[in-house]
Order: C-alpha cells, then structure tokens, then sequence
C-alpha cells in the first residue's frame, strides 16, 4: 500500500495511508531493516500486523542529521548506507547515477541456479558508451545473510548487475548488497 511515513521511533514507524485520514503506527518486522526506512513517501507491506517489506520513493529523502563537531562519521546519501561503521554504495544507487549517466544496455547473459534451490550464479553483461563490462554474482548460504538466503537467484542477480555498474561508472567501493548481513 502507498503510504506517507511521518515518524520513526526505534523499531516502529507512523505513517499515513494513500486516501486514509488516519494515523496508523506498526511494528517492523525483524528483517526490515531501520536504515532503509525513511521519512516521505513510501510503499508497504503490512503482514500479521508488521511491515514485512517496505521500498522509498526515489524523491524523499531523510532528512539529515548534524554529526558532533570534528565527526568522521560520513553523511547518509540515498546511496550509500552504513554497516559497521564503514560506507557501501547500494545497488539503487548505482542504478540511478548510471541512468544519470546515459544511456545503456544491461542483459544477463549466463544464470545457473542448484536443484534445490540453495545455490545460484548468474553473468550480466553491461553495454555503454561502446564499451562492455561484464559483472559475475553468485548467492550460497555462507555468503548471504538470513535476509535474502531464500533468494539465492535474485541476490546473485543483483550482485552481477551492481559489479558491472561498478566498473561502468568506475566505482571501486563495495556494493552493500555484495556483503553478508
């Protein structure tokens, strides 16, 4: 459902459903991770009373917080988020500065995916600018976190694209979605 996210307290979130008067406040689920959730417009899933999946408008952005005086700590764009104290650029990021970019074409080219369905690879191909870029992702329950190790084909997709947008925009920082969490 669309909604319009108006606060954040720890783990549970207000927002303001499309075409709703009401305020509702829900609990996030376990998996949903607190730094991806934002204020602004949003669409989301509410299942046995948690929101289950939650995806922000491209537009709406958080707004930002000062740092102590003489702060390392980096500011938090819409691409780059935070994970034990160290900085990775997110896979819509990447996306977006391409699309920024120009004009491209990105196809996968290989995917394998094991019987029981624990194991997948994947090969996209990237074409820009009359250059290639080729990006390899794979997916097994020791490189994946309890997140996404049911998705074993989609994460192997979304690394493959992300490490050949990478090297198309000559990026040399970790895709956040490339680490286990």
């Amino acid at each position: 459902m669309k909604v319009t996210i108006t606060e954040l307290d720890g783990n549970q979130v207000s927002f303001v459903q499309e075409g709703v008067q009401e305020l509702q406040k829900v609990q996030l689920a376990s998996w949903v991770k607190t730094d991806y959730v934002r204020l602004g417009e949003a669409e989301i899933t509410v299942k046995d009373g948690e929101v289950s999946f939650c995806t922000m408008s491209k537009d709406i952005h958080k707004p930002a917080k000062p740092g102590p005086v003489g702060s390392t700590e980096s500011k938090k764009t819409d691409h780059i988020v935070k994970i034990q104290g160290k900085d990775f650029m997110t896979y819509e990021g990447l996306l977006k500065l391409a699309h920024e970019k120009g004009k491209f074409d990105m196809i996968i080219t290989e995917s394998w995916v094991s019987e029981d369905m624990t194991r997948a690879w994947c090969k996209v191909r990237l074409t820009a600018e009359g250059q290639v870029f080729d990006g390899f992702g794979s997916s097994t329950p020791e490189n994946t976190g309890s997140m996404t190790e049911n998705h074993p084909v989609e994460m192997a997709h979304t690394r493959a694209k992300g490490r050949a947008l990478r090297d198309y925009l000559n990026i040399g920082q970790v895709m956040a979605e490339e680490i286990k969490q």
